[in-house]
């Protein structure tokens, strides 16, 4: 048995872990978009998967800017899973991160990655800029669980691309859990 939700949990300097909501959410950014976030609880072994897509609906053509954010988008989670691997410091992560373009930094995700598994966004890791304010240090070990978030908007416009790829950290570095951050999406 499953539940799924979606979870909109602010990740302060957090020692214990925090739970989400349970409450499902599909986000309509206009007629031809939209985004799912899929969070799914376990009701037996409490464990959550957290992916979200953003995706154009079908029969529908995605425009100009749909197709550039959504191909800025995947370039950010990527390069952010190369960087993950046991022994890594979470502010070393921080530093390292993909750079969000000056455009779409004031509208970024608040976090880039966040932990899976028996509590939803703890560990929660702030951009470099945001690491004093609320940031906090740790390690990645192996066999962890997290998922690593991208938004890419600017503030104002219309349009917006979020996209987050669950992986298990191992010696070799972060391993993908779902293969769909690579279908294209767009062509939906």
């Amino acid at each position: 048995m499953t539940a799924s939700g979606s979870s909109a949990v602010f990740c302060p300097r957090a020692s214990e872990p925090i739970p989400g909501s349970r409450n499902a959410a599909i986000a309509l950014s206009r007629p031809a978009t939209w985004s799912v976030s899929t969070p799914t609880w376990s009701a037996l072994s409490v464990y959550l998967a957290d992916i979200s897509r953003s995706i154009v609906c079908p029969g529908r053509k995605p425009t100009a800017e749909q197709r550039k954010l959504y191909e800025i988008a995947p370039e950010q989670v990527l390069f952010n899973m190369e960087l993950l691997r046991p022994g890594l410091s979470f502010r070393e992560f921080a530093d390292k991160c993909w750079p969000a373009p000056e455009a779409f930094a004031p509208n970024r995700y608040m976090m880039m990655v966040h932990g899976v598994g028996l509590a939803d966004e703890y560990l929660c890791l702030a951009y470099a800029q945001d690491f004093a304010e609320w940031g906090y240090d740790g390690v990645f070990d192996e066999n962890m669980v997290v998922s690593v978030e991208s938004y890419i908007g600017e503030v104002g416009q219309k349009e917006g691309v979020k996209l987050e790829q669950q992986a298990l950290i191992t010696a070799n570095g972060a391993e993908p859990m779902s293969k769909s951050l690579s279908m294209d999406a767009i062509e939906v």
